[in-house]
Formats: C-alpha cells, sequence, structure tokens
C-alpha cells in the first residue's frame, strides 16, 4: 500500500525508471531472503519487496491504459488483470516445475531462480525504448 501512495510522486521523478526499479528492487529483495538466517532480516527484506513490486501494477496499469487510447482504457484494464490473474493461477505450477528441472525441493533455491529472472527482466526493461506518443 505504501508504494502504490508513492507511486505518484515516485512517477514523477522516475518516469520510465520505475519499472525497472521496481523488478530489480523486488529481485534483490528476494535474493535477501535466501541468503537471510535472521527473522528480522526475512521481514525487512519481504517489506521490501512488497513495496517495490506494488510500485510494478500502477505503472503497468498506466501504460496499457495510454496504449489502448482515449475510450479503451476500461478494456485494457480489464485485458491486464485477466493475465494476471492467469499469472496468478500458473504460478505454482511454474515453481513446481523449475523444483524439479533444478532437482531441488528447497524454497532457497526456488527464490534464487526467481530472484535471477525477475533482475534479468528489469535489466532488460532499462534497455526498452518507450514510444515517444505515450
Amino acid at each position: 500500500m505504501v508504494g502504490g501512495a508513492l507511486y505518484g510522486k515516485l512517477h514523477k521523478v522516475l518516469a520510465r525508471f520505475i519499472l525497472p526499479i521496481g523488478l530489480i528492487g523486488a529481485a534483490l529483495a528476494i535474493m535477501g531472503m535466501t541468503i537471510s538466517h535472521q527473522m528480522i532480516f526475512t521481514y525487512l527484506m519481504a517489506a521490501f519487496a512488497g513495496l517495490t513490486t506494488s510500485l510494478v501494477g500502477p505503472y503497468l496499469f498506466t501504460q496499457s491504459a495510454s496504449i489502448a487510447g482515449l475510450g479503451h482504457e476500461t478494456f485494457s484494464s480489464a485485458v491486464l488483470i485477466v493475465g494476471i490473474n492467469v499469472g496468478v493461477i500458473l504460478t505454482p505450477y511454474a515453481l513446481n516445475l523449475v523444483q524439479n528441472m533444478v532437482g531441488n525441493h528447497q524454497p532457497q533455491a526456488v527464490l534464487s531462480i526467481v530472484g535471477i529472472l525477475m533482475g534479468v527482466v528489469g535489466l532488460l526493461t532499462l534497455f526498452i525504448k518507450e514510444n515517444p506518443s505515450s
């Protein structure tokens, strides 16, 4: 909730860097959780992951509305929500597949892979050029 409340102010300053910051921040927090041996550190990393990922949602909804154009914002939001829900449904199966592929069913192994993938996606978003008309 804090990240969502701060989104407007941060977007004015960081603009297109919100998405990479959110993804890379969450990746670092997830990786931090995998090496944590203290509950307070795990809690802080989980809170930081929640803060940074809460920046991603508003950014995606704002971008989808601007891409869809005037009068199509509701439809673009609906499509995005459907995509998010499909992702939520498929995530446990995808994580189980990853566990089976690496042969390790410990949470640290899967979280490390998720953190690395999220970090790579975050870095890739730095190089994606935003359409000047949006």
